[in-house]
């Protein structure tokens, strides 16, 4: 039960839980596989936003209780109210009962909670927040075993609007042009970015890794490459401003360490902002689109983000691959509907003879 107050003043934040391994024949295995729908800064119960109410979530008291069991979320919201914790900001985070292996033994799941938040509007006071969290997590066990009353299965919020972001794909193309006439004489690999459909609740019933997936997003991921030092070798990332159509509330670009499945370093939607003005000065839709460069080196170019080397980066011989997230649909309090984005396209420029031989994506 995590009691306590909210970030500060941020693009995105969220709660979720996990089955973060299993047991099977063959050992334990991570699954990282979510229990349904992220409890989001739409749709969470805070003093701001009692009973979901609009208003402002932000830096404010809330409850959130992760069960399975009808029972003890009842007793617990007794205990809060006598605490003087009121009702409208306590939040149940349903656990499937009939999806988990409850316990405290070895053939137990092992579960863990997430609280995602992303791009502080106050840097210090994001700062002060996760150095120092205002809040509390208490592990509640009754003192006699009871009989559980499970919870049924949340339906999942529906994804999906009445509009797409298909009518930009001209653009998008008039862009992948320009960017490979910009750098003419470079050997130049096109590769779409893929956007798996992570599902939790899906993944527990298969019994395959989810790898952290979040119901309020929308992931595209590019296949590995590796990038030598070479300034002449480089990625260039094509892709639809998704909050500027309104399909996303908060976008990020990052890099993974591929092996390690480690992210290194990203950058955000307002960062990619007017990014493809250096080449489609004049185009109507530019300003649906993004184009941003990752290098070894950018020698203070605008637009491009450093891969750095060494254990916390991607050293040379080390693949790495992209990953775009598009988070939170206004309208729908969810994430997009992943047939309703355009996913990024990656460019590979590279001089034609590379010391991996041609350019390796």
């Amino acid at each position: 039960m995590f009691v306590g107050q909210t970030p500060p003043v941020a693009r995105y934040f969220g709660f979720r839980n996990y089955v973060f391994s299993r047991k099977g024949w063959l050992g334990r295995r991570e699954l990282f596989a979510s229990l349904g729908d992220s409890l989001n800064l739409r749709v969470i119960f805070t003093t701001g936003t009692p009973n979901g109410a609009a208003g402002d979530p932000f830096d404010r008291e809330t409850v959130v209780i992760s069960t399975a069991d009808r029972r003890l979320d009842a007793l617990l919201r007794q205990w809060l109210a006598s605490s003087g914790a009121p009702e409208a900001i306590v939040n149940t985070d349903v656990i499937a009962r009939d999806l988990t292996r409850m316990g405290m033994t070895k053939e137990s799941d092992e579960f863990t909670m997430l609280m995602r938040v992303a791009q502080f509007a106050d840097a210090a006071a994001g700062e002060k927040y996760i150095r120092i969290p205002p809040a509390t997590v208490l592990r509640v066990t009754p003192q006699t075993p009871v009989p559980i009353e499970p919870f049924p299965l949340p339906p999942e919020r529906p994804r999906g609007t009445q509009t797409s972001e298909a009518w930009l794909k001209p653009a998008l193309n008039f862009l992948i042009d320009a960017v490979q006439a910009q750098y003419r004489g470079l050997e130049i690999k096109r590769r779409r970015m893929r956007t798996p459909l992570l599902s939790g609740l899906m993944c527990l019933k298969r019994r395959t890794p989810c790898f952290g997936d979040n119901s309020d997003a929308v992931y595209s991921v590019s296949l590995p490459t590796r990038l030598n030092d070479d300034p002449r070798d480089f990625l260039v990332v094509v892709g639809i401003q998704h909050e500027t159509t309104g399909k996303a509330t908060f976008t990020s670009l990052a890099i993974y360490n591929t092996p390690r499945l480690m992210g290194i370093a990203a950058v955000t939607g307002d960062l990619l902002l007017n990014s493809a003005d250096r080449y489609l000065p004049t185009h109507p839709q530019r300003r649906y689109l993004y184009a941003y460069k990752f290098a070894r080196h950018c020698q203070d170019e605008p637009y491009c983000l450093v891969v750095p080397q060494g254990p916390l980066g991607v050293p040379i011989e080390t693949r790495l691959n992209l990953i775009e997230r598009a988070y939170l649909e206004p309208v729908t309090n969810t994430g997009p509907l992943a047939s309703q984005i355009v996913p990024p396209q990656v460019l590979h420029v590279c001089p034609a003879l590379t010391f991996f031989g041609r350019c390796d994506l």
